[in-house]
């Protein structure tokens, strides 16, 4: 009986190295995913921006 529960102890030590393996991976592609979001929702901004102002401009002129 003890040494099954030993066995299970290794078992859940492995699983959990395991899983936090997984964890770190996970939460370093979260991180990119976020800051490829962020850069790219302010590219779109100053890109949109940048293209709508001449026209404003232009107006403004005549």
């Amino acid at each position: 009986m003890r040494q099954n529960e030993v066995d299970s102890n290794i078992d859940d030590d492995e699983n959990t190295e395991k899983f936090q393996k997984w964890n770190r991976q996970f939460n370093k592609l979260g991180e990119k995913l976020v800051i490829i979001i962020f850069l790219s929702i302010v590219h779109f901004y100053f890109y949109y921006r940048t293209l709508t102002t001449p026209m404003e401009l232009s107006d403004n002129l005549t």
